[in-house]
């Protein structure tokens, strides 16, 4: 039986999910990070150097796509591993690999069965607008549904909203009552 922790870390784009990751990962002494995205343009390969200039030299980094990721997650050691993001691992799923949803469920697994920390960083997809393609809405609908599976799984989530990290989930319950009592501070009800 797994007795690792799993930290779940949702936002939207540029929403600042990746830094706070990061520094969640820089508590631990051996950090794996597993990266997914593809330098396939120029702004996304800047992008990609960009994370890795603020990285630490001694995490050890892996690339997630040139190996199944499943297989990364189950022979990796470290005492957490940070896999940033799930959004473009999906992605890279849907174009390379057949039966997409099966894959994912391999890694969800992979997950569970793990004895060290992880930290995983996906984009929240609920909140946007209805994609207007087929392959679009697919991806949203696979995205959205990897993220319950992972969320559902995790025993700490947060939503990360213009750098602020919001705690929905910890130890594995719903933090509605934290909810609650900032919604209840005093001279709330008064509007000041």
């Amino acid at each position: 039986m797994a007795t690792s922790k799993l930290t779940f870390i949702l936002g939207g784009t540029s929403s600042g999910k990746s830094d706070y990751a990061e520094r969640l990962a820089s508590a631990y002494d051996v950090v794996a990070y597993i990266a997914t995205a593809q330098p396939v343009d120029d702004e996304l390969t800047a992008r990609i150097e960009k994370h890795q200039i603020r990285r630490p030299q001694s995490w050890q980094t892996l690339e997630a796509l040139s190996r199944d990721l499943a297989d990364i997650i189950g022979t990796t050691e470290a005492d957490v591993i940070l896999i940033d993001s799930m959004t473009l691992y999906v992605a890279g799923v849907i174009e390379q690999v057949g039966a997409p949803a099966q894959h994912v469920l391999s890694v969800i697994k992979a997950i569970e069965a793990r004895e060290s920390d992880i930290i995983i960083v996906s984009d929240e997809v609920g909140q946007g607008v209805v994609p207007s393609t087929q392959a679009g809405r697919e991806f949203r609908d696979l995205l959205g549904w990897t993220n319950q599976l992972i969320a559902s799984a995790a025993d700490d989530v947060y939503l990360v909203l213009a750098g602020l990290p919001l705690q929905i989930k910890t130890d594995g319950q719903l933090a509605t009552a934290e909810l609650w009592q900032i919604v209840q501070a005093p001279g709330a009800a008064e509007g000041g």
